[in-house]
């Protein structure tokens, strides 16, 4: 749905990439009836197929669940959800992979297919 949008496109891991952030953003939604103040707020629209030849995040996946055209979602699953590749920051809160999103930069989220 957002990458409809046209604000960005869905990356080969599967999170929406935005040209200036790449994956690392968070996405609100907010319905409402209400009239919106201000100025324009919005994205240039984004024309191209993004991601390109860049394979950053399909190198960096420890557990193979990234591939050229999508992911496979229950291996990523089973590999964050196993303790074993867990870490512990906190009692009760753990750091599971998303290595795939850290080597999501903005310079690599830019690049283009022709």
């Amino acid at each position: 749905m957002l990458a409809c949008s046209k604000k960005g496109f869905a990356g080969k891991n599967g999170f929406f990439i935005i040209e200036a952030y790449g994956a690392n953003q968070c996405i609100g939604i907010l319905l409402t009836d209400a009239p919106l103040m201000g100025g324009d707020y919005r994205y240039a629209d984004y024309s191209g197929k993004g991601g390109g030849d860049c394979r950053k995040c399909l190198d960096v996946c420890p557990c193979n669940a990234l591939m050229e055209n999508g992911y496979d979602r229950a291996v990523c699953e089973a590999y964050r959800n196993d303790p074993e590749n867990q870490q512990e920051v906190a009692p009760y809160s753990h750091l599971k992979c998303n290595r795939c999103m850290q080597a999501c930069t903005a310079d690599m989220a830019s690049r283009t297919v022709e």
